[in-house]
């Protein structure tokens, strides 16, 4: 088991959800773009809940990995989503330009 610590809480999920929402949000980030993604977590009553969580560029998120041998959270429909869009944000990421040439830079700076 991972949390994912955000700003507006922290959401315990599986260890493969928990690696791909860092992945699509690191893939995001470099792209200099944000999502909206759907994650299943346990909620503090250990019923599974969803939250949807914006992930991606200007967007702090922290995985952890949890204490204890708690039964993972699964779904392979929420992890094939965001594997997908991971592999195509990635596959088809625009040309690298350099910082000062992009409008995120000039954005941070002023």
């Amino acid at each position: 088991m991972k949390h994912i610590v955000t700003s507006i809480g922290t959401f315990t999920t599986g260890d493969l959800l928990a690696d791909a929402v860092g992945r699509y949000a690191l893939a995001l980030a470099h792209a200099y773009d944000s999502a909206v993604i759907e994650v299943p977590y346990l909620s503090a009553d250990r019923t599974l809940q969803r939250a949807e969580l914006r992930v991606g560029w200007l967007v702090d998120i922290g995985i952890l990995t949890a204490d204890g041998d708690e039964e993972e959270v699964v779904d392979p429909d929420a992890l094939r989503v965001l594997v997908d869009c991971c592999d195509e944000l990635e596959r088809d990421r625009w040309p690298q330009i350099p910082p000062e040439q992009s409008w995120a830079y000039w954005e941070t700076v002023l």
